[in-house]
């Protein structure tokens, strides 16, 4: 079997389309690189822009939430202001308690009659009580947890502050302010209470967590909660509110409050279902699978267009090989009919009979030319798809017997018999110089490519109401792997190369064509057991007259191209 080759690059046109070809896979990996970096730059804008909008609305919301703080916790020590501290005496830790039930009242007035106010003196860390009692452990815990805090946080500008811890098994939130016997003295006493978280913690954050923490023009008219959510922690990381809802940290920022509100950390989260309403446009899709896939089509572009240029230069050596192997054929016919037509214009000829066997050689050569201008001819019009057939009904044993009868003569030029096991009275619709040219073509295809002295069986039969026609050699058979290419147009066999063999390639191409042309079948019998067998099959066939009975005779040219003599019992009856 002829191998696929790969055209060599020394044709100069052909190394600029293999050069221009492989150039446009680089430039295409290049697009598709800058693609790639251009959308990974495109997400990263875009989750930083997120993460950036995460932080700005902690920090609105650190704003709000230290107006709301500073509103409420400078209403409930407003008394401290007013009061003159005479002659050292503090007063009672009650005197913020009505400012404090009304800046900081609690939801419910159980949590109201809960709530206590204390008073730690500074000097003596001595601390007093007053509203709901309390017990030793937790006024101990006060006075040095507050005397801690002003000794080593308090600033001498603060006007209150807030603390955040654990006592007791539960999270306390202490407002404290100081006050001082003169005003550039040090704090004497801390006054203060303990915040239901009511107030201090989820009223106040969820109100605000609730509030635009964006321009409208960034929001539109998206619910502030249906965007991010909120979580509020000290800096132990004991949680003061958090939003029903908490999304992942990817698109999130944060901000801390300042020291005298106890720093909490206030932390926001962009809801990643609802990233996309704040970025115009969207978040940008991952283009990576699409990049890879328009990579992989233009690839395969330009791997089919390379296969294909493979094939166009293949084809070009076979149009190559075909044209050299019809020269071949033609000039050989011509030069024995020139040579015996010279012969008998020059009257070399010594006998009666050696003129006779000069003209029946020009007769032989004609013929031979004549087939192999109609092959090319109709393969032609098969390559333009212009050919036609008229079939009509017609006796097809007598059509081959009529084309086997001028085949003879080839046939015994190269010592070959045929023997004809041809089945009366079949008659199908047929083109009956369509008919010829496939059985010349493939008798001498058995002929030429078939060893000396051997015997063709050309048969015909009838199966249901398809016609069947085979011819078969004593060939060295043609391979399985060959079995279909042999039909394609301009393939030869290695071994009809290398031995030189005559042939244009294009005969069984033709036969196909013709037979499909019929609406029939050709094929390579795959049951022969030794050499090739060829059945073509023709539909609408019947026989007439009642005739089934075949007739086994060889073809021989001894006594004339139409003689024949009986061979005895057929070969074959139909295919095998």
């Amino acid at each position: 079997m002829t191998s696929l080759r790969w055209p060599r690059l020394r044709h100069p046109r052909l190394a600029l389309l293999v050069v221009l070809l492989t150039l446009s896979v680089g430039v295409t990996g290049v697009i598709a690189y800058q693609a790639y970096t251009a959308a990974l730059w495109h997400k990263y804008s875009a989750e930083q822009a997120l993460r950036n909008y995460a932080t700005i609305a902690a920090a609105d919301y650190a704003v709000k939430a230290k107006e709301k703080l500073y509103f409420v916790v400078t209403e409930a020590f407003w008394p401290l202001e007013k009061e003159r501290l005479d002659g050292g005496r503090l007063p009672s830790p009650s005197i913020i308690a009505p400012s404090t039930s009304k800046a900081a009242k609690c939801e419910t007035p159980a949590e109201d009659s809960a709530r206590y106010y204390f008073r730690v003196d500074l000097r003596d860390n001595s601390i007093v009580t007053s509203g709901a009692a309390t017990s030793p452990e937790l006024r101990q815990w006060i006075a040095d947890t507050v005397s801690k805090h002003v000794r080593k946080v308090y600033g001498k500008n603060w006007v209150y502050a807030m603390l955040f811890g654990e006592q007791g098994g539960r999270h306390r939130t202490l407002a404290f302010a100081t006050v001082r016997l003169k005003a550039d003295a040090e704090p004497v006493a801390a006054y203060g209470f303990e915040s239901c978280l009511t107030v201090e913690g989820y009223p106040i954050f969820r109100r605000m967590a609730s509030a635009p923490l964006l321009p409208p023009e960034v929001m539109g008219r998206i619910a502030n909660d249906s965007l991010f959510a909120v979580s509020v922690t000290d800096v132990a990381g004991r949680v003061l509110y958090r939003s029903s809802l908490w999304y992942p940290d990817t698109y999130s920022g944060s901000s801390v409050l300042e020291a005298h509100h106890g720093s909490p950390i206030i932390r926001v989260a962009v809801s990643p279902a609802a990233a996309s309403a704040l970025i115009k446009g969207g978040l940008p899709r991952n283009r990576v699978p699409l990049l890879i896939g328009l990579v992989v089509l233009v690839v395969s572009f330009i791997g089919v267009a390379l296969l294909q240029l493979r094939r166009e230069y293949e084809l070009s050596h076979l149009r190559t090989d075909f044209i050299s192997s019809v020269s071949h054929e033609l000039r050989t016919p011509l030069a024995q009919i020139r040579m015996f037509a010279e012969t008998l214009l020059l009257g070399r000829v010594r006998s009666e009979s050696e003129s006779r066997r000069s003209l029946e050689i020009i007769d032989q050569e004609a013929r031979r030319l004549t087939h192999l201008v109609g092959n090319v001819l109709e393969f032609s019009r098969a390559e333009r798809r212009a050919s036609q057939i008229v079939p009509e009904p017609a006796d097809l044993s007598a059509e081959v017997r009529e084309t086997l009868e001028c085949f003879a003569p080839i046939a015994e030029a190269r010592g070959v018999e045929i023997v004809a096991n041809l089945q009366d009275g079949i008659i199908v619709p047929i083109d009956r110089g369509a008919l010829r040219q496939v059985v010349l073509n493939l008798l001498d295809n058995a002929v030429k490519y078939g060893p000396t002295g051997q015997t063709v069986s050309v048969g015909t039969s009838l199966l249901d109401d398809r016609a069947q026609l085979w011819v078969a050699d004593e060939g060295p058979g043609i391979a399985a792997q060959e079995r279909e290419r042999i039909w394609e147009p301009f393939y030869r066999l290695d071994r009809e190369r290398e031995a030189a063999v005559a042939g244009s390639g294009i005969g069984l191409a033709v036969v196909r064509d013709l037979v499909s042309l019929h609406g029939g079948r050709a094929w390579l019998d795959e049951r022969a057991t030794r050499g090739a067998r060829f059945v073509v099959d023709l539909p609408h066939a019947e026989l007439h007259d009642d005739s089934d009975s075949v007739e086994p005779t060889v073809m021989t040219s001894g006594s004339g191209p139409a003689a024949h003599r009986p061979a005895g019992a057929p070969e074959h009856s139909g295919p095998a």
